[in-house]
């Protein structure tokens, strides 16, 4: 008797065990200024044209001229599909152009509503 007790506990255990590594291991990743290089290597892009970025990273999410005059491209970052407007969840890993059409910053922005 004592024998079955301890048989379900030790599986009790390895099954919760089991549960919590599936529930870390299956978490999205969440970028930051620290950590955007795994998505895109500001050195790189750099000194690129914006067709030269896209053929790496693909279409900009979104491109604009910002209230400064900057041309930039965006793509969304730690991106929520929710029911509320997506545009508004997400964070953004800008590139900013010159004139002649080449990357002279890229950078991460926490734009995430509350963020």
């Amino acid at each position: 008797m004592r024998k079955k007790i301890w048989i379900k506990r030790i599986f009790l255990l390895l099954v919760s065990v089991w549960l919590m590594t599936l529930l870390v291991s299956c978490s999205p990743k969440v970028y930051n200024a620290e950590n955007t290089d795994q998505l895109y290597q500001a050195d790189w892009i750099i000194g690129k044209n914006r067709e030269e970025i896209q053929d790496r990273y693909g279409r900009f999410d979104r491109e604009f001229v910002s209230d400064q005059g900057d041309i930039l491209g965006a793509y969304y970052v730690n991106y929520e599909n929710g029911a509320i407007d997506p545009s508004y969840l997400h964070d953004t890993y800008f590139v900013r152009f010159n004139e002649a059409g080449k990357a002279v910053e890229a950078y991460f922005e926490n734009t995430s509503a509350g963020g």
